[in-house]
């Protein structure tokens, strides 16, 4: 089988406008080109004379120019017709571009743990606990503290230590240990610890509680040994020394 392009005389049936067309014109030309038989003689008349020689250049210039108006309306033809039947003779592609469009689209996979978490049935609510059932936590107690800051208060010390040194020189030594007793457990670390210890020891040594005067004279000098009542408690020790 011939690969060469079908030619516009050798086509048979009904063909379109142009080439109908086309047809016709060749018809023409090759009628008109019948006496090519005779170009020889042309020629040679055309040597003879002026007017022979210029029908004789008008007559080719007319056929080479059908020629060429031929050839291109032809090859533009072919090219055409060829177009048609390579798109017409490739259903392949036309059925691989539809089956590509019409692929199903593919989701992304979904993630597992996502899916459990959304799926999973919520935790039943803890149901509520009484308050009275529940322990009761023991709390030592610590040791008890001591009196009330009103009970312990110092506000009235110069008061107190003035009446037991008055009650000891008024010679009521056993009023005057009374009152710096009672206050020493209501006020024990006051400002005037001092005198009281002083009114305290000679109280003593007044009511003739001679080794409780001198116990308590040793504790005075070692808790004040820059005092500046140690020369007076000293001086009672040694007036009462056996």
């Amino acid at each position: 089988m011939s690969t060469d392009p079908p030619r516009i005389l050798d086509l048979e049936g009904e063909q379109p406008r142009e080439v109908e067309l086309m047809r016709a014109l060749i018809h023409k030309q090759r009628d008109d080109l019948a006496p090519l038989s005779a170009m020889p003689k042309a020629l040679q008349a055309a040597r003879t004379g002026r007017r022979a020689g210029a029908i004789g250049s008008r007559s080719l210039w007319t056929t080479v120019s059908a020629l060429s108006v031929v050839a291109i309306v032809t090859s533009t033809w072919l090219v055409s017709s060829n177009h048609v039947e390579r798109h017409a003779a490739s259903p392949v592609n036309v059925q691989a571009t539809a089956a590509q469009q019409a692929s199903p689209v593919v989701a992304p996979p979904v993630d597992s743990t996502a899916e459990r978490t959304a799926t999973q049935a919520p935790e039943p609510a803890l149901a509520p606990v009484p308050v009275g059932s529940l322990p009761t936590a023991s709390r030592e107690r610590g040791p008890a503290r001591p009196a009330s800051s009103a009970a312990e208060s110092c506000d009235d010390e110069v008061e107190r230590v003035d009446e037991a040194d008055g009650a000891l020189r008024a010679g009521n030594a056993k009023g005057a240990l009374k009152l710096i007793r009672d206050f020493a457990a209501r006020c024990p670390a006051g400002t005037f610890v001092q005198e009281r210890e002083r009114i305290g020891i000679e109280a003593l040594a007044k009511l003739g509680r001679l080794d409780e005067m001198r116990e308590r004279a040793r504790a005075f000098e070692a808790r004040f040994p820059s005092s500046p009542h140690l020369r007076r408690v000293r001086n009672i020790v040694d007036q009462y020394r056996d």
